[in-house]
């Protein structure tokens, strides 16, 4: 009789109580190379820092040749530093308090980042007094120009130090 193979079918064409599948979501690389913003030159051995919306930083070291990649980056936006020693530790293409952020996620190129670093500068000198003696604890200040609200330019003070003997 044909009834056997009927209710197979109808069987397998509305299963029961089928449990709903799991999707992954897809994850992404952002991937690219360190390198001196003065000389382009590559900077091995520089930390990269992406930070996670929900999650702690995760840290990778570029090579010698100043590459670095994360893998199994979720979909997202992520802020991405990255410090060297005698450079300093800043965000991608830092201007000020600004920054860009690197946004993953399909059609979205993140594996050709070119970060350029910058380095440490220092500055020194003598304070003197008008018979050429050094005069101590003499309060040092540095000021720089800084952008405000698009156009509008203002000074602040960078830092400040003490002289000493």
């Amino acid at each position: 009789m044909c009834l056997l193979p009927l209710i197979l079918s109808v069987l397998t064409a509305f299963p029961h109580h089928q449990a709903p599948q799991q999707q992954s979501s897809p994850t992404f690389r952002v991937a690219g190379i360190i390198i001196d913003a003065a000389t382009a030159l590559p900077v091995p051995h520089a930390e990269v820092f992406l930070s996670g919306e929900d999650s702690e930083d995760s840290i990778v070291i570029s090579g010698e040749d100043g590459r670095f990649v994360f893998t199994d980056v979720p979909p997202g936006k992520y802020p991405l530093a990255a410090s060297a020693p005698r450079y300093l530790r800043e965000s991608f293409n830092q201007h000020g308090s600004l920054s860009t952020a690197m946004v993953v996620g399909p059609g979205l190129d993140c594996e050709h980042i070119v970060f350029r670093l910058h380095r440490q500068a220092v500055i020194t000198g003598r304070i003197t007094d008008e018979r050429g003696e050094p005069i101590r604890f003499a309060q040092v200040m540095l000021f720089g120009n800084s952008y405000q609200l698009g156009n509008r330019r203002e000074k602040s003070m960078s830092g400040s130090a003490q002289s000493n003997d």
